[in-house]
């Protein structure tokens, strides 16, 4: 069994505050592919994408920018998750 990187992941992004590219993370922690890093940031709830910075040496390519959100330890939990919303129709 392989040693999870979301942890690792979140103490880099608490090191930078101002956030980083998933190039940047890859890289810093060895990872080995950019895809991998992709999508272990898209599975963690509490990093989000701040801002788009123009490639160096792109043809107009953007890359995002992570960023790791303060999460309240007071912070409510849902108590049903699989309760849905219900559609409401309003006649005029």
């Amino acid at each position: 069994m392989k040693k999870p990187k979301h942890p690792a992941i979140r103490e880099l992004l608490k090191q930078h505050p101002d956030g980083l590219t998933a190039i940047q993370i890859t890289e810093a922690l060895g990872i080995g592919k950019q895809a991998t890093t992709r999508k272990c940031l898209e599975a963690m709830p509490d990093v989000y994408v701040d801002r788009w910075t123009k490639q160096r040496n792109s043809r107009g390519q953007y890359l995002a920018i992570w960023v790791r959100a303060d999460i309240p330890a007071n912070c409510p939990y849902p108590t049903d998750r699989f309760e849905k919303p219900k559609t409401v129709w309003v006649t005029p």
